[in-house]
């Protein structure tokens, strides 16, 4: 009876194991990534974007300066 009393504890201690470590390892304070660098690398890749369409034709000269300055304004 001894037997199954410890096989019964260390079963109860390895599933609480298994269940509170990822839940402390959750709790580490996790560094957001900073806005403003966030924030440059959207406009950098609208920029991209708009460039790509002038290269393509997409769109004209005209309409790329006016995107182009729409976007500065904004950022």
């Amino acid at each position: 009876m001894l037997i199954f009393w410890l096989l019964a504890a260390l079963l109860v201690a390895a599933t609480l194991a298994l269940l509170l470590l990822p839940m402390l390892r959750a709790r580490r304070a996790k560094t957001a990534p900073d806005a403003d660098a966030a924030a440059v690398a959207v406009y950098r890749d609208q920029k991209h974007a708009l460039d790509a369409e002038l290269a393509d034709g997409a769109i004209g000269a005209e309409e790329h300066e006016a995107a182009v300055a729409e976007l500065l304004a904004s950022g």
